[in-house]
């Protein structure tokens, strides 16, 4: 569309009467393109940490970004709580990538993280969960991976040969063992 600018020229010269010669006209072309909502093109994806080591949440956003920005607001939330730079928490934005690092991770930091893209057309949201590495095994000496067990009072102590029986279970799980009460073996599922 074309639009024309008339300028008052009495307003501009405190005259009364102004002939029509007197009249400036300018013109200009003004484009308007449509506003596209935020949209997710990678995902935030779940992941596992071991303590005192870096965290990095990577995702890939599109969508118009308001003026002057490379991309829509970016906004990151821990647990649902508005997250701030920090120098335990930085954002990173390198074109459409945004990334959310937690450095030295510790179990403070477990939790639910979520990327927010806002701009006028609208709002996207995406999650993921930051888990400490598995809690069973820990590291022992020269590398060696320790199985961790948890004892509730349960514990039996083992006799190679011997024929081992378990007698509890928990509601969510009972083993075959349990339940035909047959003997326990070494490749018994601990769980």
């Amino acid at each position: 569309p074309l639009f024309t600018v008339r300028a008052r020229p009495d307003a501009l010269s405190g005259k009364e009467d102004v002939s029509q010669a007197d009249e400036l006209t300018c013109s200009a072309r003004l484009t308007v393109r449509p506003s596209l909502a935020p949209l997710f093109t990678r995902l935030l994806e779940d992941i596992e940490v071991l303590e005192g080591r870096a965290a990095r949440f990577d995702c890939k956003i599109s969508g118009t970004p308001p003026p002057g920005k490379p991309l829509p607001d970016i906004m990151w939330y821990k647990d649902e709580v508005l997250l701030v730079e920090s120098s335990h928490v930085s954002f990173v934005y390198e074109e459409n990538e945004c990334s959310l690092v937690v450095l030295s991770t510790g179990t403070q930091d477990g939790g639910v993280y979520t990327c927010t893209a806002r701009n006028l057309a609208g709002e996207v949201s995406c999650k993921a969960e930051l888990a400490p590495e598995n809690l069973m095994v820990w590291d022992g000496a020269e590398g060696e991976e320790q199985v961790r067990i948890c004892d509730f009072g349960n514990a039996q102590e083992l006799t190679p040969g011997e024929p081992q029986y378990c007698r509890y279970g928990t509601p969510e799980f009972v083993a075959p063992e349990i339940v035909n009460q047959t003997p326990v073996s070494g490749v018994t599922d601990v769980w």
